[in-house]
């Protein structure tokens, strides 16, 4: 490692924080805030992708401004799960990101189960039929919204979007990707089956990356935005519920967290 400090960036849905850690698990300085969020309607809940990222940028600026950039070896993330947004072929966010408590895919969960079978669903995914994965607002997307469904190059939750900002790859980690319900979890790749009752396609999602592993650096334009250094590595992190069990140190036998 070049440095000797890594960053943890948590999005979460009320905030974001940056927190640089030194090889002891120390933390050194860090950065917070805060992440506005909209009820338009009775059981939708959304977020602006610009406060996502500015978000982020702005964590980051604080935590630079306390240390040397230079000391930083890499950056990861964690994010609120089952959170994602559209984007059109200039990757510009087409509408407002939908949230992980988003009620509005009532119908779309009884018809994919009706097409699939809650068992398909369960055996490919690992996760019940509920409106929590973010396959069934995908259809509700496509049936409610068309014509911004017919303008979508790219769909990314949380972790993919703010990759994609630092770096300019649409990449993610697959600990990120698992919640959207889109997932193989035995292939560890997207499944072609729900993508199909999605209504995407492969083109339309970010790459692959198992967590710890690198998946692109940080570009100009970001370092000076937040402050880091160009050419920082951007590791693969996880949703903010995997990583919160990787904190609790829950490796070995018989331990579990609450």
């Amino acid at each position: 490692m070049r440095g000797d400090l890594v960053i943890g960036i948590d999005s979460s849905t009320t905030a974001t924080k940056a927190i640089a850690f030194d090889r002891g698990g120390r933390i050194v300085a860090e950065g917070r805030a805060a992440v506005p969020l909209s009820n338009p309607k009775p059981g939708w809940f959304e977020q602006d992708v610009d406060d996502w990222t500015g978000a982020m940028t702005k964590s980051l600026k604080q935590l630079t401004r306390r240390i040397d950039a230079k000391r930083i070896a890499a950056v990861a993330i964690s994010n609120q799960r089952e959170s994602f947004a559209q984007f059109d072929s200039k990757d510009r966010a087409l509408r407002p990101g939908t949230l992980w408590l988003d009620e509005r895919a009532h119908q779309e969960v009884k018809d994919v189960t009706a097409e699939l079978g809650a068992d398909v669903f369960h055996r490919i995914s690992g996760k019940p039929a509920d409106m929590t994965p973010c396959l069934y607002r995908c259809r509700w997307l496509s049936t409610h919204m068309p014509k911004v469904w017919n303008k979508t190059a790219k769909t990314a939750e949380v972790h993919g979007v703010l990759t994609h900002n630092l770096t300019g790859q649409w990449a993610t980690s697959l600990s990120s990707a698992d919640p959207m319900g889109l997932l193989d979890v035995k292939a560890c790749d997207w499944s072609d089956t729900l993508l199909k009752a999605a209504r995407l396609t492969r083109t339309q999602l970010p790459s692959l990356f198992r967590p710890g592993d690198i998946m692109g650096e940080v570009t100009a334009d970001a370092a000076r935005r937040t402050g880091l250094k160009a050419g920082t590595p951007v590791v693969a992190g996880g949703g903010d519920g995997q990583c919160a069990g990787t904190g609790a140190n829950i490796f070995a036998k018989g331990r579990a967290y609450v």
